[in-house]
């Protein structure tokens, strides 16, 4: 399983945390005049549509994931009539 670091975070990549696939929506460099730099990132979780932020310290690696969208169209054959 590929792995990212925090350094290689963009704007739509997809990340596995928790169990969970997230796609990064946004993500900024903080560094606080007191400590380590942190990078704070908004994630968008894939299966329920939920934003959540969520600082992460850098040079932490996270699990990526590859996926694709496809869009489907279905078709039903009605087999009873109307009357």
């Amino acid at each position: 399983m590929p792995k990212i670091d925090t350094s290689d975070f963009k704007n739509g990549v997809s990340i596995l945390l928790d169990t969970e696939i997230f796609t990064i929506v946004w993500f900024q460099h903080h560094k606080p005049g007191k400590g380590g730099a942190v990078m704070r990132t908004k994630l968008k979780n894939l299966r329920t549509g939920g934003v959540m932020e969520r600082p992460s310290t850098l040079g932490k690696r996270s699990n990526r994931r590859y996926w694709t969208a496809t869009r489907c169209s279905f078709y039903t054959i009605r087999t009873e009539s109307i009357s």
